[in-house]
């Protein structure tokens, strides 16, 4: 069973750690921590034996009673074999303070400088933040010195879920766009292993596209909504993003180029008829001329050779081409029209 992150103390030390939750904690501290847990379930199996003997010795147990006396055991063995698991001291700065924190966890509001603005000397960077943050915290050598958290920064390592309002900082945008970061930019940065959006309505995602800046700079970097799934790291290469589609016109362009697929086909099925015609007429076709040796029938040698091309040639692609046009409806009206079943624009969700 896996241990909770954001507790001080083991909440179950009998069960076998996960290997998440040794991740977190210094080599010394993880034996220790695998030693105790031994022990605590060794104490517990001991306890459980005994109540199992008393319970065939007595006779006279009930089941509740049986269920209330492991649960005490169990609140015994946690008490006697949890450890301690203090929260790592918090950098606030010059400028910072906690308006709220957690009594005995790792919770807190940050409200102060960022990080940009603490470097510098003269104070000249006017980068006030606000950061949520909340869990974690086992990342530290717990058992020797223990790391600090800096919610000056915008990238707290460790920690459960962090939010940040901000307001001059630089974002990496290295893979996404033309230019490798955003400097000096007001943001909103939230991080968790899930991030939920909902709305009983409708949510937009807006960029809005304006002229200046929150400081009133000019916006010269090219603006747009961007979802990228990946690290862009030195050695994890995000795939080169793409443009979105705009499905309307990506459904018109291709019912137009079906229309024209279509054209191109009736005009084969009339090429094939009108070969299919002139092979009729060839093949009953004669000259009436004078003398001994003047035709009066159809060539043997041309009906020959064009009999067998009408059904296995001329019929055949003429079949195929009408086939061919059936289907190309039958795409059309499964894929690119409004009530179509398979149909692939959206009625839902929207880009520009």
């Amino acid at each position: 069973m896996a241990q909770k992150l954001t507790t001080n103390t083991n909440p179950n030390p009998y069960d076998t750690p996960s290997k998440e939750f040794l991740s977190k904690m210094s080599d010394k501290y993880q034996q220790e921590i695998k030693e105790l847990s031994y022990k605590a379930k060794q104490a517990r199996e001991d306890a459980y034996k005994k109540l199992n003997e008393d319970k065939e010795k007595s006779k006279n147990l009930t089941q509740d009673q049986i269920k209330e006396r492991q649960s005490l055991i169990d609140e015994q063995i946690t008490k006697l074999y949890s450890t301690p698991q203090p929260k790592p001291p918090i950098e606030v700065g010059k400028s910072g303070t906690l308006p709220a924190e957690h009594k005995n966890k790792l919770a807190f509001i940050f409200i102060g400088d960022d990080i940009k603005g603490e470097s510098d000397k003269n104070n000249l960077i006017n980068s006030p933040k606000i950061s949520f943050v909340v869990g974690g915290g086992l990342e530290s050598a717990i058992g020797e010195a223990p790391k600090t958290i800096d919610p000056r920064t915008n990238k707290i390592i460790g920690v459960s879920s962090e939010f940040h309002i901000t307001s001059l900082t630089d974002i990496n945008v290295e893979g996404i766009l033309p230019i490798s970061s955003l400097s000096n930019r007001s943001a909103i940065i939230a991080k968790s292993d899930v991030i939920d959006l909902s709305a009983r309505e409708i949510i937009v995602i807006r960029s809005l596209g304006e002229a200046y800046g929150s400081k009133g700079q000019r916006v010269m970097s090219p603006g747009g909504v961007h979802i990228i799934s990946g690290q862009n790291t030195d050695k994890v290469k995000i795939n080169e993003p793409q443009p979105m589609v705009l499905g309307k016109n990506l459904n018109d362009t291709l019912v137009k180029i079906l229309e024209e697929v279509g054209n191109l086909n009736s005009a084969i099925i009339n090429i094939n008829t009108d070969i299919l015609a002139l092979k009729i007429s060839l093949m009953a076709h004669f000259h009436i001329a004078t003398g001994p040796a003047a035709p009066t029938s159809p060539s043997a040698d041309l009906v020959a050779s064009v009999a067998p091309t009408i059904p296995t040639k001329t019929v055949m692609n003429i079949s195929n081409a009408y086939s061919t046009l059936i289907n190309l409806e039958m795409i059309k009206a499964n894929n690119l029209t409004s009530l179509s079943p398979q149909r692939f624009v959206s009625d839902f969700n929207k880009v520009n």
